[in-house]
């Protein structure tokens, strides 16, 4: 069903501009500037209260926009005329422009629902394409981080409300589209399956991949896919990370039929409601070059987190021997209550 109120404001936009608004405010002006004028050079030499220009002026200014009374009256027969026209002029201007702000006001807030206003930003993160995950994933960003969070899929209007989050329409495979989303600025991407579709959405997933790594290569890409088999082209297309849905939930549901309690661990290290959680940081000065099995005892002495294994240029290697040595530009990986300060 039509929206009568977009309707209204789609037609009354054909006539009200940002042009013909600040048309309507030079109008509104040049009526305030002349009657100053015209009723100082009415009234200079029968009035004292509009004698000076600036008095005029603010006599003028007073009555176009309806701001009350004041207390210069005219006395001449032509200045009381020209207070009447003023009033009446001033009432139709002052509405049209207050009606023209409001307007373009409202025009701006249907844009931003429709996803039709291009957003720019210093930094952001981008989720590509839509789930019932969205949401999930703005909201554990949001208990991290004040980032702004855009949202670029083909919806036809923002799918839900949170703060800090933007939605922009256009599909996430598309030049055009990514460029009105900001891709610029993006500090991070989470492209995201079409899960109705199942593995044929895999398809559009990785043409959205090779569009963000081929617009913006140093971008961190955070993938879904559907079937593992797309995790191949996925990685020929430079993404950073890759979660194949279908096979991690098989495994882990198929770990925790023998070793209890793995489901409940997971899902406590990945959110941030409570408990204990996982954490990246970079290698510090004074543990770079140290054994894993020194650096594991230092970090639990300095922070309390347990070290549980390290990232080096991409590959994770969990829980490795005590003698191998951290390099400068290791990620640390951590599980700790709260952030650890190394």
């Amino acid at each position: 069903m039509p929206n009568p109120v977009a309707g209204f404001i789609s037609r009354v936009r054909l006539y009200i501009t940002r042009r013909r608004l600040v048309m309507i405010g030079l109008c509104l002006l040049g009526v305030i500037a002349c009657g100053g004028v015209a009723v100082h050079l009415l009234e200079r030499g029968v009035n004292p209260r509009l004698a000076s220009l600036k008095n005029a002026m603010l006599w003028s200014a007073t009555l176009v926009a309806a701001a009350g009374s004041t207390d210069a009256q005219p006395v001449t027969e032509a200045a009381i005329f020209l207070r009447i026209a003023l009033r009446v002029a001033g009432t139709g201007f002052v509405g049209l422009f207050t009606a023209a702000i409001a307007t373009v006001f409202l025009d701006t807030l249907l844009k931003q629902g429709r996803g039709l206003k291009p957003v720019r930003f210093p930094e952001h993160v981008l989720i590509l394409g839509y789930n019932d995950k969205a949401k999930l994933i703005v909201d554990e960003i949001r208990r991290e981080s004040r980032t702004p969070v855009t949202l670029l899929a083909d919806l036809p209007e923002r799918p839900f409300e949170a703060e800090e989050f933007f939605f922009v329409r256009g599909k996430p495979y598309e030049e055009e589209a990514l460029q009105k989303a900001d891709i610029a600025h993006a500090s991070s991407a989470i492209i995201l399956s079409d899960v109705a579709e199942g593995t044929a959405s895999d398809a559009r997933t990785v043409l959205a991949a090779l569009a963000v790594e081929t617009l913006r290569p140093e971008i961190y890409t955070c993938v879904e896919a559907i079937s593992a088999r797309a995790v191949e082209h996925l990685q020929r297309a430079g993404v950073d990370e890759i979660l194949p849905t279908n096979a991690f939930i098989g495994n882990l549901l198929g770990r925790a039929s023998h070793h209890r309690g793995v489901i409940k661990a997971v899902a406590d290290l990945v959110t941030s409601d409570e408990g204990a959680e996982l954490y990246t940081e970079r290698v510090p000065a004074h543990l770079a070059g140290q054994a894993f099995g020194d650096a594991l005892e230092a970090v639990s002495r300095a922070s309390g987190a347990v070290l549980i294994g390290f990232c080096r240029g991409g590959e994770v290697r969990m829980s490795p021997t005590r003698e191998t040595r951290l390099e400068p530009g290791d990620d640390l990986l951590l599980v700790a209550q709260d952030r650890p300060v190394l």
